[in-house]
């Protein structure tokens, strides 16, 4: 299991990647690094690049998400990009349903990481 990120402070912009069994926790744990690292704005868009991960959802994974960034509204206040493979679409769909409804507005689901920057660059 392995998640990274990248930021770019030249373009205010943060890149979270995956690559082989992830889990919530694991990506919980991304999320709150990312947050306390002292290059990151809370101005700064994120792409959540999942595309690449093997997951699969445990019955409390969608409130852990919702949880975490409601507590971490604050730090993450432009837009937030998930990009899921395909056969996690809907998963990811009801996953950002769930952080809109706990106060986390500017989270969207993607399968196409062309149109996830188009949305993350039309401000």
């Amino acid at each position: 299991m392995s998640l990274s990120y990248v930021i770019n402070p030249e373009k205010s912009h943060v890149q979270v990647f995956g690559a082989g069994k992830v889990t919530m926790p694991a990506m919980i744990e991304i999320i709150q690094k990312v947050a306390a690292d002292s290059r990151f704005s809370p101005q700064f868009t994120v792409i959540f690049d999942l595309r690449g991960v093997q997951y699969t959802a445990e019955l409390a994974d969608g409130d852990a998400l919702a949880t975490v960034l409601r507590q971490r509204k604050n730090n993450f206040q432009n837009r937030f990009a998930v990009v899921v493979p395909e056969h996690l679409q809907v998963l990811a769909k009801l996953y950002c349903l769930l952080a809109n409804m706990g106060g986390f507005e500017k989270i969207m689901p993607f399968t196409d990481m062309v149109k996830a920057g188009e949305w993350l660059s039309a401000r």
